[in-house]
């Protein structure tokens, strides 16, 4: 079972749920997709959203190279528009309620991974780096 298994089973398992292959296939793109959102300026532009919710602090230690502050499924949903976190459900096969408290475990080690160094890849390499993190989450 891969890392990406293990987040999402914990999460789901609670709500006692098993997890698909498709259902993490599907997360996985729709969080890099999330990422990628030129938008809001993708990774880049994700700290402002954050920071307009009172949670930078947060966003920026998934970044760096420390300790990831844990963040909560409402402090998610604080962060990002309903209509985003909903699509993201439904791209994953999860039911709203399971979306923002899925995003809380993953985005966090999402980001993470994409940022290993402590810094944000160009938007050109997103793409790479997140094919690279899938190859990695689904190992």
């Amino acid at each position: 079972m891969g890392i990406l298994d293990d987040h999402l089973g914990n999460v789901l398992g609670e709500q006692g749920e098993n997890v698909s292959p498709q259902q993490g296939a599907g997360l996985t793109q729709a969080i890099l997709n999330l990422l990628n959102d030129p938008r809001v300026g993708g990774i880049e532009g994700r700290p402002q959203s954050f920071q307009q919710g009172d949670l930078g602090d947060i966003f920026r230690s998934w970044i760096s190279t420390g300790k990831n502050l844990p963040v909560s499924a409402e402090q998610i949903l604080q962060a990002l528009a309903h209509g985003q976190v909903e699509q993201l459900s439904q791209k994953a096969g999860l039911s709203a309620s399971q979306g923002p408290s899925v995003l809380a475990q993953l985005l966090p080690l999402f980001i993470d991974r994409l940022t290993p160094d402590g810094t944000v890849p160009q938007q050109n390499q997103l793409a790479d780096a997140g094919m690279k993190l899938l190859t990695q989450l689904l190992a």
